[in-house]
Order: structure tokens, then C-alpha cells, then sequence
């Protein structure tokens, strides 16, 4: 929805169809660019400020060559935007996910904005900032492991009003335990985003990561006393073609 505020009162001039839920939005400092997360459809939308028209849907699931995700699986529920102070990345929280979608927005070499990488957080991250130099993240995990609640008693069978009144108050109903927690960390260079992109990938199970794991035990050295083996056996017989 689209406010008129230059006078006394506010005024309806305008609605921008997008096509999940909005549930946060950023600005450019020019303010001709506004950045709107869409937590059921797993993207973020680019909205011109002066033809109210949207300029782009960009995932904020994983990059394609992580998780292709062809059947449109749902549920990494973006929720929070920070954007570097070049303006040419955007940082995306993924509460369903638990990472930081690190987005490369289109320029004039990138056409298309897309995911770059992942960083990996706490549960349901909800808040992401960025220092003054670009240089630092700041991210606030929701939730927390609840932990034992030994104080959480029901020990009476009384359905009587305030029968359970001493036992809510110790407050140890497993809601009322999360506590949110805040994670710093340093802009990671390329060699580290992509070794963090793979670990979120892990940590969610995405298909390409299983994959890649089979790879790496494919392709791992055998052995020093199995490589003695194989050799001692000769080189391994290969099919018509094969190679």
C-alpha cells in the first residue's frame, strides 16, 4: 500500500500486488529502490519508488547450483534486509532455514540480481544488520533450545479455578524458555562464503549437498594399505567406452 503523508492526514494512493506475504521493507538511500521481503513465497521483491512497479522476484532459498529446486518446495521464510552501503549486496534472513541468503544485486555486469550464498545462524534468525564499514553482520536468532523445565508441574487433577496457578507461575512452560540470542561475525571473503554456503546446504539436507557428499566419497584417496592391495591386483578392469 502505497501512503501519501505531505499533508495533515494520510491518504491511499496506491497498492502494489506482490505475491507472498510482505513482512519487511528497506529502502535504498536514494529511496528509488525498495527492498520488500515475501515470507510464504521465499523471495524478495525490488519495487520501483517512482512507477510503483515491481523490477524483480528474487529467491532467497539457495543458488541454483545448491538447491535447484525445481518442485518449489516453500519454507525458508525470509523475514529481515540489510543492504551493504555499496548498495550491491543484500543481506536476507531465512527464519525457516536458519541462514543469511547473501544476495548480488544487478548491476552492469549481473542483469539478474541472485543468491550468491549462505551463511548459517542460530534458530529462526528474525533481524540482520550491517556496520557503518560493511565489514561486520549483526543477526538476531529468535529461538533457542528450550532445555529442561523440571519446575513445569502438573500435580494435581483439580479442574478447579487457580488449582494450577503455583505451577504457571514458575514459568517454565517451554515457550516462556526461548531466549534469543545475537551473532556477530565478519563479512566472509569468497573462499569462506562458498565454505559456508556448503554448510547451510548440510545443515538443511538440500538434495545437491547430499550429492556432493557422495562425491567426495567417491573421489576420497584410498587407504595406504588398500592402495598396496590395488595395486598388487593391477589396474581395475573398465568397460567398452568407459572412461
Amino acid at each position: 500500500m502505497v501512503l501519501d503523508v505531505s499533508d495533515d492526514g494520510l491518504a491511499v494512493v496506491g497498492r502494489i500486488p506482490v505475491t507472498g506475504q510482505p513482512n519487511k521493507m528497506l529502502l535504498n538511500p536514494a529511496q528509488t529502490r525498495l527492498f520488500v521481503a515475501l515470507d510464504n513465497s521465499d523471495a524478495v521483491a525490488t519495487i520501483d519508488t517512482t512507477s510503483h512497479g515491481v523490477l524483480e522476484q528474487i529467491d532467497t532459498t539457495a543458488p541454483e547450483q545448491v538447491f535447484g529446486n525445481r518442485k518449489g518446495f516453500k519454507g525458508s521464510n525470509p523475514n529481515s534486509l540489510s543492504l551493504s552501503p555499496d548498495e550491491t549486496t543484500l543481506f536476507v534472513t531465512n527464519g525457516g532455514s536458519n541462514s543469511v541468503a547473501v544476495i548480488r544485486l544487478d548491476n552492469e555486469k549481473h542483469r539478474h540480481s541472485n543468491v550468491i550464498g549462505l551463511l548459517p545462524t542460530g534458530w529462526y534468525p528474525n533481524s540482520v544488520s550491517l556496520s557503518r564499514d560493511g565489514q561486520w553482520l549483526y543477526v538476531v536468532n529468535g529461538k533457542s533450545n528450550a532445555g529442561p523445565n523440571p519446575k513445569a508441574c502438573r500435580d494435581t487433577l483439580s479442574i478447579a479455578p487457580g488449582s494450577l496457578n503455583p505451577c504457571w507461575a514458575q514459568n517454565q512452560y517451554v515457550w516462556q524458555l526461548h531466549r534469543a540470542g545475537l551473532l556477530s561475525l565478519p563479512l566472509p571473503n569468497a573462499t569462506a562464503l562458498a565454505r559456508l554456503t556448503w554448510q547451510t546446504a548440510e545443515n538443511n539436507g538440500f538434495a545437491n549437498e547430499r550429492g556432493r557428499r557422495q562425491v567426495r566419497r567417491v573421489m576420497a584417496p584410498a587407504p595406504k594399505d588398500r592402495s598396496r592391495d590395488l595395486h598388487r591386483q593391477g589396474k581395475p578392469h573398465l568397460r567398452p567406452g568407459a572412461g
